[in-house]
Protein backbone atom coordinates (compact mmCIF):
# COMPACT_ATOMS: atom_id res chain seq x y z
CA UNK A 1 0.00 0.00 0.00
CA UNK A 2 1.77 3.70 -1.09
CA UNK A 3 1.76 6.40 1.68
CA UNK A 4 0.01 9.81 0.89
CA UNK A 5 1.43 13.24 2.18
CA UNK A 6 0.65 16.15 1.94
CA UNK A 7 2.97 18.70 -0.39
CA UNK A 8 3.92 21.46 2.01
CA UNK A 9 5.93 24.75 0.24
CA UNK A 10 9.50 25.08 0.93
CA UNK A 11 11.73 27.63 2.23
CA UNK A 12 15.48 28.03 2.41
CA UNK A 13 17.34 28.81 5.59
CA UNK A 14 21.25 29.83 5.77
CA UNK A 15 22.88 28.91 9.03
CA UNK A 16 25.98 31.24 9.31
CA UNK A 17 28.96 31.56 11.24
CA UNK A 18 29.09 27.92 11.57
CA UNK A 19 33.03 26.46 12.35
CA UNK A 20 35.28 25.35 9.60
CA UNK A 21 34.77 21.39 10.26
CA UNK A 22 30.61 21.04 10.13
CA UNK A 23 29.19 18.94 7.92
CA UNK A 24 25.42 18.61 6.49
CA UNK A 25 24.71 15.39 8.89
CA UNK A 26 25.50 17.90 12.12
CA UNK A 27 23.77 20.57 11.34
CA UNK A 28 20.54 18.32 10.25
CA UNK A 29 20.68 16.41 13.42
CA UNK A 30 21.09 19.89 15.13
CA UNK A 31 18.12 21.32 13.67
CA UNK A 32 15.67 18.63 14.51
CA UNK A 33 16.72 18.27 17.72
CA UNK A 34 16.58 21.88 18.51
CA UNK A 35 12.79 21.60 16.37
CA UNK A 36 11.58 18.37 18.51
CA UNK A 37 11.13 17.03 14.68
CA UNK A 38 13.58 13.63 14.78
CA UNK A 39 11.26 12.12 11.26
CA UNK A 40 11.28 16.14 9.65
CA UNK A 41 12.72 15.93 5.88
CA UNK A 42 15.39 18.40 5.26
CA UNK A 43 17.77 19.21 2.33
CA UNK A 44 21.26 20.65 3.98
CA UNK A 45 24.50 21.91 1.85
CA UNK A 46 26.86 23.36 3.96
CA UNK A 47 29.57 25.97 1.44
CA UNK A 48 33.68 26.03 2.24
CA UNK A 49 34.88 27.80 4.46
CA UNK A 50 35.36 31.80 4.44
CA UNK A 51 38.09 33.50 4.90
CA UNK A 52 37.12 33.34 8.56
CA UNK A 53 37.26 30.01 8.64
CA UNK A 54 33.33 29.90 8.95
CA UNK A 55 30.98 28.11 6.65
CA UNK A 56 27.33 28.71 5.88
CA UNK A 57 24.70 25.97 5.88
CA UNK A 58 21.90 26.15 3.22
CA UNK A 59 18.96 24.23 4.54
CA UNK A 60 15.99 23.73 2.40
CA UNK A 61 12.58 22.79 4.55
CA UNK A 62 8.61 23.01 5.03
CA UNK A 63 7.44 25.91 5.70
CA UNK A 64 6.43 25.09 9.35
CA UNK A 65 9.65 24.30 10.28
CA UNK A 66 11.58 26.94 8.74
CA UNK A 67 9.19 29.33 10.63
CA UNK A 68 9.59 28.07 13.88
CA UNK A 69 13.71 28.18 13.40
CA UNK A 70 13.73 31.72 12.21
CA UNK A 71 11.57 32.68 15.49
CA UNK A 72 14.11 30.82 17.32
CA UNK A 73 16.62 32.53 15.77
CA UNK A 74 20.16 30.69 16.71
CA UNK A 75 20.59 27.21 17.42
CA UNK A 76 23.79 25.57 18.76
CA UNK A 77 26.03 23.29 15.98
CA UNK A 78 28.95 21.81 16.94
CA UNK A 79 30.69 24.33 19.31
CA UNK A 80 29.25 27.15 17.97
CA UNK A 81 25.72 29.19 18.29
CA UNK A 82 25.02 29.87 14.42
CA UNK A 83 22.24 32.62 13.42
CA UNK A 84 18.95 31.61 11.30
CA UNK A 85 17.92 34.18 8.53
CA UNK A 86 15.73 33.67 5.64
CA UNK A 87 17.67 33.12 2.65
CA UNK A 88 16.32 35.81 -0.30
CA UNK A 89 16.42 34.09 -3.77
CA UNK A 90 16.39 36.45 -6.80
CA UNK A 91 13.96 34.60 -9.64
CA UNK A 92 16.75 33.97 -12.43
CA UNK A 93 15.07 34.13 -16.18
CA UNK A 94 16.63 30.92 -17.99
CA UNK A 95 15.43 32.58 -20.96
CA UNK A 96 17.09 35.96 -21.12
CA UNK A 97 20.15 35.64 -18.16
CA UNK A 98 17.64 38.45 -16.33
CA UNK A 99 17.03 38.39 -12.50
CA UNK A 100 13.22 39.03 -10.90
CA UNK A 101 11.81 36.79 -13.14
CA UNK A 102 11.01 33.50 -14.66
CA UNK A 103 10.92 32.01 -18.34
CA UNK A 104 7.37 31.24 -18.71
CA UNK A 105 6.77 35.58 -18.32
CA UNK A 106 10.11 36.53 -19.95
CA UNK A 107 9.71 39.36 -22.73
CA UNK A 108 13.41 39.53 -23.25
CA UNK A 109 15.77 38.71 -25.66
CA UNK A 110 15.68 35.03 -25.87
CA UNK A 111 19.45 34.01 -24.83
CA UNK A 112 18.73 30.87 -24.16
CA UNK A 113 21.13 29.02 -26.60
CA UNK A 114 23.78 31.24 -25.77
CA UNK A 115 26.57 30.19 -23.00
CA UNK A 116 26.12 31.19 -19.51
CA UNK A 117 29.51 32.24 -18.88
CA UNK A 118 30.61 34.31 -21.68
CA UNK A 119 27.75 35.14 -24.11
CA UNK A 120 28.24 33.05 -26.89
CA UNK A 121 26.87 30.64 -29.61
CA UNK A 122 27.29 27.52 -29.83
CA UNK A 123 28.65 25.96 -26.90
CA UNK A 124 27.48 25.57 -23.06
CA UNK A 125 28.84 26.98 -20.31
CA UNK A 126 30.38 23.67 -18.50
CA UNK A 127 31.99 23.55 -22.35
CA UNK A 128 33.28 27.14 -22.15
CA UNK A 129 37.16 28.02 -22.10
CA UNK A 130 36.54 32.11 -22.44
CA UNK A 131 36.88 34.76 -19.92
CA UNK A 132 33.28 35.52 -18.66
CA UNK A 133 31.38 38.65 -19.59
CA UNK A 134 28.17 39.23 -18.46
CA UNK A 135 25.38 39.59 -21.32
CA UNK A 136 22.59 41.19 -19.14
CA UNK A 137 24.83 44.03 -17.86
CA UNK A 138 26.24 44.72 -21.15
CA UNK A 139 22.60 45.00 -21.80
CA UNK A 140 22.56 47.37 -18.73
CA UNK A 141 24.68 49.83 -20.35
CA UNK A 142 27.67 49.16 -18.04
CA UNK A 143 31.25 50.06 -18.94
CA UNK A 144 33.56 47.11 -20.66
CA UNK A 145 35.50 47.17 -17.33
CA UNK A 146 32.60 46.25 -15.69
CA UNK A 147 31.35 43.22 -17.51
CA UNK A 148 33.83 40.49 -17.03
CA UNK A 149 31.78 38.51 -14.54
CA UNK A 150 29.27 35.57 -15.03
CA UNK A 151 25.55 36.37 -14.41
CA UNK A 152 24.42 36.43 -10.42
CA UNK A 153 27.84 37.28 -9.17
CA UNK A 154 28.43 39.58 -6.30
CA UNK A 155 29.91 41.34 -9.26
CA UNK A 156 26.81 42.11 -11.18
CA UNK A 157 25.18 45.40 -10.80
CA UNK A 158 22.21 43.90 -12.30
CA UNK A 159 21.74 40.80 -9.94
CA UNK A 160 22.84 42.90 -7.11
CA UNK A 161 20.28 45.67 -8.04
CA UNK A 162 17.26 42.65 -8.43
CA UNK A 163 18.77 41.52 -5.01
CA UNK A 164 18.10 44.94 -3.22
CA UNK A 165 15.10 45.52 -4.88
CA UNK A 166 13.86 41.70 -3.63
CA UNK A 167 15.39 42.75 0.07
CA UNK A 168 13.44 46.37 0.20
CA UNK A 169 10.05 44.77 -1.59
CA UNK A 170 10.08 42.12 1.81
CA UNK A 171 10.62 44.89 4.20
Amino acid sequence: MANVRTLEPKITVELTDLDSCTIPEEVEAAIKSALKCPDMEIKVNVTNANNREQKTAIVQMGEHQARALLEIGRIKIGWVYSRARKRIEVPRCYRCHGYGHIAAFCQGTDRSGLCYKCGSAGHKARECDSSPKCVICIEAGQPENKVNHQPGTSRCAVFRSALENLKNAQK
